[in-house]
């Protein structure tokens, strides 16, 4: 049960599952979503573009303003096309963390010590399952995830920790955050990926 509370945990400290409008309007498919999020990571939407995100409150918007959720569409974006080609074809992208250059990694291991230093905040104890140690022994990627009950798929950054059930933010298609058959999706999922085999490790 703690270990579900530390991925939730994640996930609610970067805004994702509770924004505001996520499921109205925007592109509707999978590639139309990618796009969007790899432009806007690169600063290349157009002002009528942004304007379409702001009347539909499209959740990238606010993805952009958190620093957190940024980091990791700005890791996305930066991804090689061939990465995310490998990504659509094949349904995920995993490295071992270790594998990762410095500047990934680094990505990595913000986000774990923000959710550290919040559940400190909080009075939680050390978890030696989701610690910096730890995520030198995970696996960690992207994957996209089968929203099968709601007829639509996701892209999902992702930590396979060695102890722990998996750990995920949603960087593309963040309006259907938040249901249950979105949590259960990602906890069915994600744990196969682990008898998957690496992918070329981006440059």
């Amino acid at each position: 049960m703690r270990a579900k509370r530390v991925e939730v945990l994640l996930l609610l400290a970067l805004c994702v599952s509770a924004l505001p409008g996520c499921r109205k309007g925007g592109p509707r498919t999978l590639v139309d979503e990618v796009d969007l999020v790899v432009r806007a990571g690169k600063d290349q939407l157009t002002d009528s573009e942004r304007e379409s995100l702001e009347k539909t409150s499209h959740p990238l918007l606010a993805q952009l303003a958190d620093p957190n959720t940024k980091k990791l569409i700005l890791l996305f974006a930066g991804l090689p096309e061939s990465s995310r080609r490998d990504l659509l074809t094949q349904g995920y992208l995993k490295w071992e963390f270790s594998d990762l250059d410095s500047s990934r990694q680094e990505t990595w291991r913000d986000l774990v010590q923000v959710n550290i230093d919040m559940a400190k905040a909080q009075g939680a104890p050390p978890n030696p399952a989701f610690s910096p140690e730890a995520l030198a022994r995970a696996e960690v990627g992207f994957a996209v995830v089968d929203l099968s009950e709601a007829k639509t798929k996701v892209v999902s950054w992702y930590i396979l920790w060695p102890d722990l059930p998996p750990t995920w933010v949603t960087v593309v298609g963040a309006r259907a955050a938040g249901t249950q058959p979105y949590f259960s999706a990602h906890l069915a999922q994600l744990p196969l990926l682990k008898g998957k085999p690496e992918s070329p490790r981006p440059v």
